[in-house]
């Protein structure tokens, strides 16, 4: 599985399983209403990367929706967010929340048990960064890599009634995907939206609102600090000495974990206690971020 497997399928697809039905048709967006000529295509190509360039990060609302062809229906999502050149994005999903957040070295994939960043609990992914994003990856001119004229060639674009709507290749085919859209905004050649059709047909589409440029974001405000009580699943290959040492400390206390599961097990059928589950502690797997400073939804 490649590296748009990793970080398309892997972690994005995992809100749409969890999240509602859709109450709004986002694929109305990319209808074409004329098509454009290769001039016109090779022109907005080179537009949207002169564009892009300028852009050191921006914040924005956005929209989701997913169509499964196993015959799961339309699922969509709403929330927030931000990216930073190089690297650097903050995704956060509001129904059900959850956050999807990289620092150009690790990407963080938080369910949080409830409905507040503060209760903690839950249950947190993390892998490496440079596992799951190359410039091949669609989206990945977001995050300052590659360009999309040189990673992509354009297949066809049309006029819609939200702007334009072109179809990408990556130059360096990727078997898992098999149809890429970009939403570009007519005035200002800015993207504000992307469709995902994989191998397996299933579609992804994205929506931005209220886009904000170069609006003084932090580096620092990526650097995630794991909530106490979370259940890790670290699957970094390069990890800090610090942060070793603690895993190795979170798989001692998940072998008693094991251990107590077993014991209490065995004894719960022998009287009326309850079986006594315990988790292992997420901060003992991932050490070393600065913190983390929550950030208001934005209104759309």
């Amino acid at each position: 599985m490649n590296k748009f497997s990793n970080a398309l399928i892997f972690c994005v697809n995992l809100v749409f399983f969890l999240s509602p039905p859709a109450v709004a048709q986002l694929n109305d967006d990319f209808v074409c209403i004329k098509k454009l000529g290769a001039s016109s295509r090779g022109a907005l190509l080179a537009e949207m990367d002169r564009r892009f360039e300028n852009v050191r990060g921006f914040t924005a609302t956005f929209r989701q929706e997913s169509r499964m062809l196993a015959g799961t229906g339309s699922v969509a999502n709403q929330g927030k967010v931000s990216f930073l050149k190089p690297g650097r994005m903050y995704w956060q999903y509001e129904n059900p929340l959850q956050l999807f957040i990289s620092n150009a070295e690790t990407v963080w994939y938080y369910q949080p048990d409830g409905d507040s960043l503060e209760a903690g609990g839950g249950e947190i992914t993390l892998i490496d960064f440079e596992r799951a994003f190359s410039s091949e990856t669609p989206g990945s001119f977001l995050l300052g890599l590659g360009a999309l004229s040189k990673d992509f060639k354009m297949v066809s674009g049309c006029e819609t009634k939200k702007g334009y709507s072109v179809k990408l290749r990556p130059i360096v085919e990727d078997e898992n995907l098999e149809e890429f859209f970009l939403l570009v905004r007519k005035w200002d050649n800015v993207a504000i939206g992307a469709k995902i059709v994989d191998f397996s047909e299933n579609e992804t589409i994205i929506r931005f609102y209220n886009i904000k440029t170069n609006t003084g974001l932090k580096r620092s405000f990526f650097d995630y600090k794991i909530p106490r009580g979370v259940y890790v699943d670290d699957r970094r290959q390069k990890r800090s000495p610090r942060a070793a040492r603690r895993a190795s400390q979170s798989d001692k206390l998940d072998a008693k974990r094991r251990y107590q599961e077993k014991k209490y097990d065995s004894k719960s059928f022998d009287n009326d206690k309850p079986v006594i589950r315990e988790r292992g502690l997420g901060e003992a797997a991932a050490g070393g971020y600065t913190n983390f400073n929550e950030v208001d939804i934005l209104n759309e």
